[in-house]
């Protein structure tokens, strides 16, 4: 139970009080027992060697409420010189399984208890028990130490109750029967005042032990009238004014803490508007001295129902609105996502029909010198663009990337080389030796270096140098970095440059947010977006004029590093048909050319229906298709992905082949898992055509 709960609760039950004490003793008790999560509660006092149970809480049906109070627990509690709370534990194992009767008549595991002093000694003891281990915190035995004195001070009440009551009798008696005896009445009647005064002493001992925990909660806690006068608050030495001196506490307006500026209240001030409707509110604003607030206020009525006060709690939630903050543009980035994804999709069909047919026309024309520059010239703008929808795809929703075990340090070293040719930068390395592999797309990990040093070189026109550092790490619970504990390897990459500016800091992650004239806007939004996908984060520091450091964190792999393979480029050719299913006409034009240029006999249709139809009559007929490529999204129509499951019923061997625009949808990242035998991402060139066939010649062979 949370400590404010626990205070509401204490205060409730104080204002709750009747004038008699028992039933005051005994809500302190239900209260002990609720607030402990006790099994049972009991407040027993010692009157001449037997434990009389006055106050009590959940005990069993058969609970004996007078017993010996010899080798019972409360007995040697009371007995104890101690006021503070006593736990024992493990009962079973502990001579009061045999002295205390209720240990093992109700399997009693743990017993806390404190004895409860009235009139400088002890008269009984409150006590809570328990049927498993339990291990009471320092909060609990602190509350069960105010109970213990509130039932002290109800005690106090009922003897000194029990004592005036026989004073008032013996007065009476006095009156009618001995004038003489007034002298000493009055006598016993001052000594009852005194007791009196003894009483109010531990009351308002309790009542300052109350106020000290009402201090110490760390929201802001206020009573005000409707005068705005501060009647009660938390807020001592929290707030001071420019010239040291203390602007708050009882007896001050509230609008002078927080606006020490204004001379008049609040407009709107929402204390005022619970006291108009004697309705709580809650609100949110901006506070100068704090930040974000969530402002609670509650009215609190007098007897007649009329709103006399209003308590006010304050709580910074800066930090939640940061968080909330944080979730939102995540979200924008996601929906950004479905968007990009179905641009890159329609354009990467577009970019097929674009390059397929420059390879076709460029294989065809092989003595003009000026054609042939010419559209090599339109095939490096086409393979440019296919460059900024796969970035655009790094935005799409599911786009899982295909991973395979890999060595970032040969993957950092080619991309480094790759973009710093021709540059007036240098790189220097720092890598620990046997760095662990990482399981990435290697395709998107290039993307990732690619545009880090590309901002790293443009951000030092003047030429410098960058610093990329690769290390192990283990990431340990609780620490800075928002990441499970684990094995990561960190890829720190530090230029020299003219640094990020602190009011840019929040943004440079915001897809098409660019500072340079030519930027897309979409460099660093895909690093974000990869490396999030890849379980990872990227941490950022950078101060202006000094540099720029990205800290990449990727999960480490447990598998060994690959074995460097050499690869060896050639047109791979074949004979045979092969069915090809897209809905776009310009897509199976390009697609049926290629596969002519290969030696393929080549079959479109444009859904998976069709192509269902066509491979059927196909096998039927003798002259099965050798493969099958489909597209994965058909609009309007069946789409590869429900069409794989039927051919493999009909033919649980057919080679199917899974395209799509979408070059980062999971399917493809997984296409086995969908029966698919191999995967061909647009846009098409004869080569991939070449080398994803030739996996069904091997098949053949």
């Amino acid at each position: 139970m949370e400590l404010m709960e626990r205070v509401s609760k204490l205060n409730e039950c104080f204002l709750g009080f009747s004038t008699d004490p028992l039933g005051n003793i005994m809500r302190l008790t239900g209260l002990c027992g609720e607030l402990l999560g006790a099994t049972c509660a009991l407040y027993s006092r010692l009157d001449s060697g037997s434990l009389n149970t006055l106050g009590y809480w959940n005990i069993p049906p058969d609970f004996q409420m007078t017993d010996q109070a010899e080798g019972h627990l409360c007995n040697d509690v009371i007995k104890s010189i101690e006021d503070h709370p006593i736990c024992i534990r493990n009962l079973p194992q502990t001579v009061y399984a045999e002295s205390d009767p209720n240990v093992k008549r109700y399997d009693l595991m743990t017993y806390v208890g404190i004895p409860v002093r009235c009139n400088n000694r002890h008269v009984g003891s409150l006590c809570v028990v328990y049927q498993q281990d339990f291990v009471p915190a320092e909060e609990d035995m602190k509350f069960m130490g105010v109970l213990a004195g509130a039932i002290g001070v109800e005690e106090e009440r009922r003897r000194v109750a029990e004592q005036l009551a026989f004073a008032n009798l013996e007065l009476e008696t006095r009156v009618w029967e001995r004038t003489a005896e007034l002298a000493m009445a009055n006598e016993q009647l001052l000594t009852d005042i005194s007791e009196c005064k003894r009483a109010e002493v531990a009351l308002s001992e309790s009542e300052s032990l109350l106020r000290k925990l009402f201090e110490a909660i760390p929201d802001l806690l206020s009573v005000v009238d409707r005068d705005h006068r501060i009647i009660h608050c938390n807020w001592h030495g929290r707030f001071e004014a420019a010239n040291g001196e203390e602007q708050c506490g009882d007896s001050c307006f509230c609008y002078k803490v927080f606006y020490p500026e204004r001379g008049t209240p609040c407009d709107p001030c929402y204390a005022q508007e619970v006291f108009r409707t004697g309705l709580p509110l809650i609100i949110e604003k901006e506070n100068p001295m704090i930040g974000t607030v969530e402002i609670r206020s509650y009215p609190v009525f007098d007897n007649a129902g009329k709103v006399v006060m209003v308590a006010e709690h304050v709580r910074d939630i800066t930090e939640r609105k940061r968080v909330e903050a944080e979730v939102l543009k995540t979200q924008k980035l996601e929906s950004l996502g479905v968007l990009a994804g179905g641009i890159a999709h329609d354009f990467n069909n577009l970019l097929t029909a674009i390059l397929g047919n420059i390879t076709l026309i460029k294989s065809w024309i092989k003595d003009d010198d000026r054609v042939i520059q010419r559209l090599e010239g339109a095939e490096k703008a086409a393979t440019r663009a296919r460059g900024l929808t796969d970035q655009l795809l790094t935005f799409s929703k599911g786009g899982t990337p295909v991973r395979k075990t890999a060595s970032i340090t040969q993957i950092v070293m080619e991309s480094v080389d790759f973009v710093l040719r021709g540059s007036n930068v240098r790189c220097e390395y720092l890598i620990d030796d046997n760095v662990w592999p990482v399981e990435v797309d290697v395709g998107q990990m290039n993307q990732v270096i690619n545009n880090l040093i590309i901002n790293a070189d443009q951000a030092m026109a003047e030429g410098g140098i960058i610093r990329i550092a690769i290390r192990n790490q283990t990431i340990a619970p609780n620490e800075i970095v928002p990441l499970a504990q684990g094995n990561y390897l960190v890829i720190a990459i530090e230029d020299q440059g003219v640094g990020i500016p602190v009011e840019q800091m929040s943004k440079i992650f915001d897809p098409y947010f660019t500072t340079k004239q030519k930027g897309s806007g979409l460099g660093l939004a895909t690093v974000h977006s990869i490396i999030r996908k890849h379980e990872g984060y990227v941490r950022v520091q950078s101060q202006v004029g000094v540099g720029t450091i990205f800290q990449i964190y990727l999960p480490a792999s447990t598998q060994p590093h690959p074995k460097k393979t050499e690869h060896v480029t050639s047109l791979h050719v074949g004979t045979g048909n092969i069915l090809v299913m897209d809905d776009e006409e310009s897509v199976r034009e390009v697609a049926s050319e290629l596969l002519k240029d290969l030696g393929y006999k080549a079959v479109v249709c444009r859904d998976g229906a069709e192509a269902i139809r066509l491979y059927q009559e196909a096998w039927q007929s003798g002259e099965p298709f050798l493969a099958v490529i489909m597209d994965l999204t058909i609009p309007g129509g069946m789409g590869g992905k429900e069409a794989i499951k039927e051919l493999l019923e009909f033919d649980n061997k057919v080679y199917g082949i899974v395209s799509s625009g979408y070059c980062n949808d999971p399917v493809l990242a997984n296409y086995r898992d969908f029966g698919f035998r191999s995967v061909a991402t647009k846009p098409y060139s004869v080569e991939e055509f070449g080398r994803v066939l030739q996996g069904v010649q091997m098949q053949d062979a």
